[in-house]
């Protein structure tokens, strides 16, 4: 509903929000720019008792693009979970990006200002 009303042109979600927000592209309900941030998709659905959806389970709209940005030493959300997140999806939709340093906090991708 929230969606609807305010038309975001982005969404950005993080950790359990990166497991909703990829929920909302897999599903067909968001079909604009994502950002999803050490995405904990496979935990929260697991959590409920249910398979995760996947990036790859429907073609997605033109309009979809998703970069997850993932932390290659996060002991929260381990990088092979949303390695299956990505699993068959089209690259030119759905990119990964693996900060091999970082842990779930993602630190060394920010920017002081």
């Amino acid at each position: 509903h929230a969606i609807q009303t305010h038309r975001p042109e982005v969404i950005i979600g993080y950790s359990w929000g990166g497991g909703i927000a990829a929920a909302l592209v897999a599903k067909g309900l968001w079909k604009g720019g994502t950002l999803l941030l050490a995405p904990a998709s496979e935990q929260m659905w697991r959590h409920a008792g249910l398979s995760p959806p996947l990036l790859s389970q429907r073609d997605l709209e033109p309009t979809t693009q998703v970069l997850t940005v993932q932390g290659g030493r996060d002991a929260i959300v381990p990088l092979p979970e949303v390695r299956r997140l990505h699993e068959g999806s089209r690259r030119s939709q759905c990119r990964l990006l693996v900060s091999e340093r970082d842990d779930h906090m993602l630190l060394s991708t920010c920017t002081k200002v």
